[in-house]
């Protein structure tokens, strides 16, 4: 039986205290994890967008920091010796970069702040995990089965499941409903083989994953590729399932740093129509750019 891979979980976080525990009881114990670095931190736009959102240090003003402090307290070098469980890295970056080149670059700087922590563990697998991001614990194995299955792709883009909660039905089961199509269709890129000395040159998310310029990557993608791989695994994202004024800021900054607007916008009017529909959404309404909202019959996670 092949070995399970080393695989780094990595998180960003800013103002998350919500979802920090959940994670940690999710995922501390993915078979073959050796290290979670968690970086804490602001862009500049965003803190000039929502100053009362950062503390002085560019850190968090909910009680973030303080849970994961405990958390590389309790799962340190020494707890990792005994329990085999993985060391938990808690990096209190603050501030990144002033100005964003391109959309999403200020946070490849606090992306790469993991990245130089991974030269040192040097991982066979790179997992992002946003805060609001969750696998359950068969797809945990799914996707160690996946990368051991297909050791040519250097990274894989899974379905993401978004859990439809606006404040309209908060009252409602948390996984009642889920919304597709539209703004809701964009892929990300979650998990890559790690080489040493890879970073991220443009924006943090979609495609762009930290490499090694020049490299050439070929992508797993769950609508194209290995049609024949049965159950595979999934990313559910309950960001469209917070609370409102969280989710409020967040529209807000990207649309300040520039969504929707030409030439910098780079068309990306149909994510600022979708993520705002969400704010004012109630039953019975239709979401822009043929998003719709089904009825979810997926996975729940462990943890609620």
């Amino acid at each position: 039986m092949k070995k399970e891979p080393r695989i780094v979980l990595v998180t960003i976080v800013l103002n998350e205290e919500v979802f920090i525990q959940p994670q940690l009881t999710q995922h501390i114990d993915w078979p073959g994890v050796v290290a979670w670095i968690w970086v804490e931190g602001a862009t500049g736009l965003y803190a000039e967008r929502h100053s009362d959102s950062i503390n002085t240090f560019g850190l968090s003003v909910d009680k973030t920091s303080e849970l994961l402090q405990r958390a590389s307290r309790i799962y340190s070098v020494d707890s990792a010796k005994r329990n085999h469980h993985p060391i938990v890295y808690y990096i209190p970056f603050g501030f990144s970069d002033d100005f964003e080149k391109e959309m999403g670059d200020q946070k490849a700087v606090l992306r790469n702040v993991y990245c130089e922590i991974c030269d040192e563990i040097n991982p066979d697998i790179l997992v992002v995990i946003d805060a609001d991001e969750f696998y359950t614990s068969e797809d945990q194995l799914r996707i160690n089965k996946l990368v051991k299955d297909f050791p040519a792709y250097d990274a894989w883009i899974l379905r993401q499941r978004h859990i439809w909660r606006p404040s309209s039905i908060q009252d409602n089961s948390l996984f009642d409903l889920e919304v597709i199509g539209g703004y809701w269709n964009i892929s990300h890129c979650r998990i890559w083989r790690w080489k040493r000395g890879s970073r991220y040159f443009f924006n943090h998310n979609l495609l762009h994953y930290p490499y090694i310029k020049n490299d050439k990557i070929k992508y797993f993608r769950y609508t194209i590729d290995e049609k024949s791989v049965v159950s595979l695994p999934e990313c559910i994202h309950l960001g469209f399932a917070r609370e409102l004024e969280h989710r409020k800021r967040t529209n807000d900054y990207y649309v300040y740093r520039g969504e929707g607007q030409e030439p910098k916008g780079r068309n990306r009017q149909m994510y600022v129509d979708c993520r705002k529909a969400w704010e004012d959404w109630q039953p019975g309404d239709t979401l822009p750019h043929g998003a719709k909202i089904i009825s979810y019959v997926g996975s729940k996670i462990d943890v609620f």
